[in-house]
C-alpha cells in the first residue's frame, strides 16, 4: 500500500494536480469546461451562454488550451470542447462537497 501512494507522489503526478487545481481555481474556467463538455462550442457561442464578453472567454480559452485541458478544431471559425468525463465528474464531486 506504500508503494501506490509513492508512485502517486511522483513529481509528474504532483504537477499534474497543481495544474488542475489552477484551472479549478478560476470560476469562468469552470463553467467553460462544464458548458463544453461533449459539445463544440466557439468563443461566440460560449460568450453568449455564459453571458461574458468574448475577450475574457477566449483568454480562458487560450489557458485551458494550453494546459491541455480543451481541444480547438479549426475551420472558418474555431470550435472548443473536451470528452474528459473524470474532469465532469471531479467538478460535480467538488461542487457537492462545497455545500
Amino acid at each position: 500500500m506504500k508503494r501506490d501512494i509513492n508512485s502517486l507522489l511522483s513529481d509528474e503526478n504532483i504537477k499534474g494536480l497543481s495544474r488542475l487545481c489552477k484551472v479549478l481555481t478560476n470560476p469562468t474556467r469552470i463553467k467553460i469546461l462544464s458548458l463544453i463538455y461533449k459539445k463544440e462550442l466557439t468563443i461566440n457561442q460560449i460568450s453568449d451562454r455564459l453571458k461574458m464578453s468574448s475577450s475574457m472567454i477566449s483568454n480562458q480559452v487560450n489557458y485551458l488550451t494550453n494546459v491541455k485541458y480543451i481541444e480547438c478544431r479549426k475551420g472558418s471559425e474555431n470550435f472548443y470542447r473536451h470528452d474528459d468525463e473524470e474532469l465532469i465528474i471531479t467538478i460535480n464531486q467538488l461542487l457537492k462537497q462545497a455545500y
